[in-house]
């Protein structure tokens, strides 16, 4: 995953100076988390990101299943046993796993890891597991084994032998109190990377944003690059962890319902406004397929899903969100596009609010409404309408003009018409006929 600060013009009346770029890296839940920050000095810098580490790896102690102690592994000893109390920490990624279960049928299920364990062997030894042990995992699976319980903060595995796994959404849940914790001290520009799994605030300075190329989100089979605020964004599939058994690729990625690694080759990038749901929800997607992943996201309407098939020969590497280097000085329109595609459902979709549309499309809805006003100082009649990565941004009009008008294009046309041609000639100059741009 690449992720950049991605300035589009920098104003004159906010100067910056007076915060600096920090970045620091530590290992936690088997991956390096890296932490980019925009604070006033090295010290508060320090401050935040030691206490959003020390956050990390709380909940390291908690969810991990590779330690014996943790919270997890101790609830895990007692399944088939009266419930147990556990933390709010671990209650809420459980219940919300839960939720997620029970919306994608089973495709997502933190009870599977009997099977997780078996597909971890076959991955280091090479050697696919039988039917009979697939059979025997599957019957400690199902995510209706596990029972939660609000008012008493208990968690229940059923059937003695069951073993929860969080990979595919403890990570994400991780990032976005790492960025509460930094939120706590100050630090209200910053980027939190887990893995596959980024979770983003506010922007390195009031006009950029964090720049980030989706694998996913792919134009002429080039992937594309968005930029984000106030926002998380999880990439699945297998193109970092598998194992290739018996000339066939399987992904660390096991359907619960059927006990298999994955070989479809499901590739599925979520942007949302919280890691512990990109992180399930792209997981999620990875199992259903494309079409199946569609359904599943029809349940979360201010989400967005990128998801692909890879064809079985592909070698292609560009599998996970690429961070592109924070320059904070590149103009947004330059890593996005002119032109950016509609969502995968190949229509607009409408923000729900102000920090969905700078989160999801990189606008701010108060500049809109400023471009609006001078418009409208303009003309009579006219308005205003914006559609932006995948989003109807803003649609307001004045005067007589309305949606169904009939509009008179006679000068308007003109002007776009000039405008295009100018971003042509100075875009695609390689592809233009000698002595037409003079002619143009």
């Amino acid at each position: 995953m690449f992720v950049s600060a991605a300035d589009s013009q920098m104003e004159a009346t906010k100067p910056q100076s007076a915060l600096a770029r920090f970045e620091y890296t530590q290992y936690h839940m088997g991956v390096d988390v890296r932490m980019v920050v925009y604070a006033p000095d090295k010290a508060a810098s320090e401050r935040a990101c030691t206490a959003a580490f020390a956050r990390f790896a709380e909940l390291d102690s908690i969810m991990s299943d590779y330690r014996p102690a943790s919270e997890l592994m101790k609830l895990c000893a007692k399944a088939g046993e009266p419930p147990v109390r556990i933390s709010k920490d671990l209650f809420t990624v459980l219940a919300f796993a839960q939720e997620i279960a029970e919306r994608s049928d089973g495709a997502f299920d933190v009870t599977c890891g009997p099977l997780i364990t078996l597909w971890r062997k076959a991955r280091k030894t090479h050697i696919l597991p039988t039917e009979a042990e697939i059979s025997r995992a599957r019957a400690l699976v199902g995510w209706r084994k596990l029972r939660l319980d609000e008012k008493a903060m208990t968690a229940q595995l059923l059937v003695p032998g069951m073993k929860l796994d969080l990979g595919g959404i403890a990570k994400g849940y991780a990032a976005d109190c790492a960025q509460e914790v930094l939120g706590d001290h100050g630090i209200t520009r910053a980027l939190v990377e887990a893995g596959g799994d980024i979770v983003v605030s506010d922007g390195p300075t009031p006009t950029t944003g964090w720049s980030v190329q989706l694998p996913n989100l792919r134009v002429r089979g080039k992937a594309q690059t968005l930029s984000f605020e106030s926002a998380a964004i999880s990439s699945s599939g297998d193109t970092e962890q598998f194992a290739i058994i018996g000339g066939k690729q399987y992904s660390h990625v096991v359907d619960p319902r059927t006990g298999q690694a994955l070989s479809n080759r499901v590739q599925a990038t979520v942007v949302a406004h919280r890691g512990i749901t990109s992180d399930s929800l792209s997981t999620a997607v990875t199992v259903l397929g494309v079409e199946g992943g569609r359904k599943l996201m029809s349940h979360y309407a201010t989400e967005t899903l990128y998801a692909r098939t890879v064809d079985a020969n592909s070698t292609e590497s560009e599998g996970t969100q690429k961070l592109l280097l924070d320059t904070a000085d590149t103009p947004a329109t330059q890593q996005v596009g002119y032109f950016p595609p509609p969502d995968d459902r190949g229509g607009w979709r409408t923000p729900k609010d102000a920090a969905a549309t700078r989160s999801l499309a990189g606008m701010d809805l108060s500049r809109l409404d400023q471009a609006y006003e001078f418009t409208s100082r303009c003309s009579q009649n006219g308005g205003l309408l914006v559609v932006r990565n995948g989003y109807l941004v803003y649609e307001k009009y004045f005067g007589r003009a309305h949606r169904n008008a009939n509009p008179d294009m006679a000068s308007t046309g003109k002007a776009y018409t000039s405008i295009a041609c100018g971003i042509m000639l100075n875009e695609f100059k390689d592809k233009i006929p000698a002595g037409l741009d003079q002619k143009v």
